[in-house]
């Protein structure tokens, strides 16, 4: 009998090692995984690091970044019309009627307003019209409004009908312009 609980023991302690050696063989390969993983952070770490010092060994830090930055600010600008006032909105409006051979009048102008946007004030001006002509001229006209000299123009809510060769829209537009800077009013003044 004192074998018989010697053989248990011993098989009960057998168990207990080979559980033991199994917890320490996944702990093992656990670590070696995260060790894994700490160097490719640490290889990437450094790829970054080599990149960073290459930019600014190349002047392409924070002040080139900045110029790069300011210069497409200043090529978006270069496409805003300044300092549009409501007499300046009809008379390119009339133009483009006149282009396209469309009729226009009335044009509903609203005076002109200053509005905020990202801490640049603009000058904002909107006017609702229907135009008469026929498709073609009415989808031309559209297309100046769209694709022509100006490109701060917002048509909102364009309705076209008509048959045959008489076409009509009626639309709500507004166009955006930059504010003349103080420096510029200043020279003016001169």
């Amino acid at each position: 009998m004192k074998s018989l609980v010697v053989r248990h023991i011993n098989l009960i302690l057998t168990a207990v090692i080979l559980l033991a050696l199994a917890g320490l063989v996944v702990i093992g390969v656990f670590y070696m995984n995260e060790e894994s993983k700490q160097d490719d952070l640490a290889d990437e770490v450094a790829q970054k690091e080599a990149e960073l010092d290459g930019m600014l060994a190349n002047g392409t830090g924070e002040e080139a970044v900045l110029t790069a930055a300011l210069a497409r600010l200043e090529a978006a600008n270069e496409g805003f019309p300044t300092n549009l006032d409501a007499t300046d909105v009809i008379t390119l409006i009339l133009g483009y009627s006149a282009e396209t051979h469309v009729d226009i009048l009335p044009l509903n102008t609203k005076p002109a307003t200053i509005i905020d946007i990202g801490g640049q004030p603009y000058m904002s001006v909107s006017f609702s019209a229907t135009i008469h002509g026929t498709f073609e001229n009415v989808l031309d006209f559209i297309d100046k409004l769209e694709n022509g000299s100006i490109n701060t123009f917002s048509v909102n809510g364009v309705n076209l009908s008509g048959s045959g060769s008489s076409w009509s829209t009626s639309m709500a537009v507004t166009v955006l312009s930059i504010m003349p800077s103080e420096d510029s009013d200043s020279s003016n003044s001169d």
